[in-house]
């Protein structure tokens, strides 16, 4: 049996499952590929469903429903959400698995992450202090300063600066990038813009008041833990469950949100083994694509098939922004049918005992080892780039003729491999 210390988890940012955007699919795209890859390889992996369920924009659909009706309203939305969730998931060909839990309404991950933040207030990293935010005192909801915005996401009242004591998390930035540069950043260049951490708030609130729904913050009953702070606590949380190699996923335009907060909450303890770090997607005028201007699964462009858009997420250069637009999905739809299309060609093929056979182990196995190269280091674009060359190159227009000719050997060896490699880019879709 394999033991959590025996497994590399691949972890997301815990985000909402409601109406999941194309950022969010990009992103676990990547861990679904990575896991694969790492699979392939000969590790052992899991994809942990990591949601947050105590966001603010479910908190906002519960603030009319009484105490009584509450929580089955809320385990009805948050049932339906997830539900929804997956079978986006699902087309993409993803897989994520139940295990280990990674949700907020799971009593033992809440637990397990009461435990921690008791555990930071011993380190001296959580600590009693007073801090000026902007309040709305009718609410109860307190922003940071440098937030910008300026009223109440509630009652949209306009907020008071006040200093008072609460609980929060410091962030000490020459530790943070300290633990920074122990993790393998994929591409190595992301670490650079990480770097840049003059904008972030260095006080970090534990728990809110006025919200909802969440985990309650053992310093105060009355407060809900900060959804961000849950989130950063799972590696922690992983750690202290037995697992040592979490390789991250995510996108620069959280890194410093979700990232900072990992290091800053990591204690003694290492944080992540490696990341990988993908670039925004653009919208045609290059800004930055929300789920409110052309970023939900259904704003796909009409061609594209979710397999086929994967693929082609995966073929492109890790950390740099992209415009949605130009992923080039044709191309991995072509690619997908050239595979389909060789895999059924060897399928027909018998074992042949002629000594002029085409021995595929031998006039195969360079181009595929060498796509294996780019897959331990997490290099999707150049792996994509080298299984192109392989399929079309290598198998369809050089050997494919011979094997007509002169027969093959190890067919089945070669089927094997190639499926194994497609799948990482293609998923668990049928393809």
């Amino acid at each position: 049996m394999t033991t959590p210390a025996q497994t590399t988890v691949f972890l997301a940012p815990a985000s909402p499952p409601f109406a999941p955007h194309l950022g969010t699919i990009y992103t676990w795209c990547l861990l679904d590929a990575g896991a694969r890859a790492y699979r392939y390889l000969g590790g052992t992996a899991v994809v942990p469903e990591a949601w947050s369920l105590s966001s603010r924009r479910l908190d906002e659909q519960l603030t009319d429903t009484d105490d009584h009706s509450r929580e089955h309203r809320y385990r009805s939305m948050v049932a339906a959400a997830i539900t929804t969730a997956r079978s986006i998931q699902a087309r993409f060909g993803i897989t994520t698995d139940a295990e280990p839990a990674l949700r907020d309404d799971e009593p033992s991950v809440r637990a397990a992450i009461a435990a921690a933040v008791l555990e930071l207030v011993d380190e001296g990293a959580i600590t009693r202090t007073t801090v000026a935010e902007q309040w709305c005192d009718p609410c109860g909801i307190a922003l940071p300063t440098t937030a910008t915005r300026q009223s109440c996401f509630r009652c949209h009242q306009p907020m008071v600066v006040r200093e008072r004591a609460d609980w929060f998390l410091t962030l000490d930035f020459p530790t943070i990038l300290a633990r920074a540069t122990q993790t393998q950043w994929r591409p190595p260049y992301a670490l650079h813009r990480f770097r840049d951490l003059t904008e972030v708030n260095p006080q970090v609130r534990v728990g809110h008041f006025g919200r909802l729904i969440g985990i309650t913050s053992p310093l105060d009953e009355r407060q809900m833990l900060d959804p961000r702070l849950v989130a950063a606590l799972y590696p922690r949380m992983l750690y202290a469950r037995g697992y040592r190699r979490i390789v991250a996923a995510c996108g620069q335009d959280i890194q410093r949100k979700w990232l900072t907060l990992i290091y800053a909450a990591a204690g003694p303890t290492p944080a992540l083994h490696t990341i990988i770090n993908h670039g925004v997607l653009l919208a045609e005028g290059r800004h930055k694509m929300s789920r409110y201007d052309g970023a939900t699964p259904a704003d796909l462009p009409e061609a594209a098939d979710p397999i086929a858009y994967r693929a082609g997420l995966l073929s492109a250069s890790l950390g740099r922004d992209i415009v949605a637009a130009t992923i080039a999905f044709d191309d991995a739809s072509r690619l997908r049918a050239k595979i389909v299309n060789t895999i059924r060609f060897l399928q027909t093929q018998p074992e042949s005992g002629n000594h002029d056979a085409i021995d595929l182990r031998q006039a195969l196995g360079p181009a595929l080892d060498h796509i294996d190269s780019h897959l331990a280091n997490f290099d999707f674009q150049r792996a994509y780039m080298a299984l192109r060359g392989a399929v079309r190159t290598e198998l369809s227009t050089r050997l494919i003729p011979l094997i007509r000719a002169r027969g093959s050997r190890h067919g089945a060896w070669a089927i094997g491999r190639v499926h194994a490699l497609a799948s990482i880019f293609l998923g668990a879709a049928r393809w």
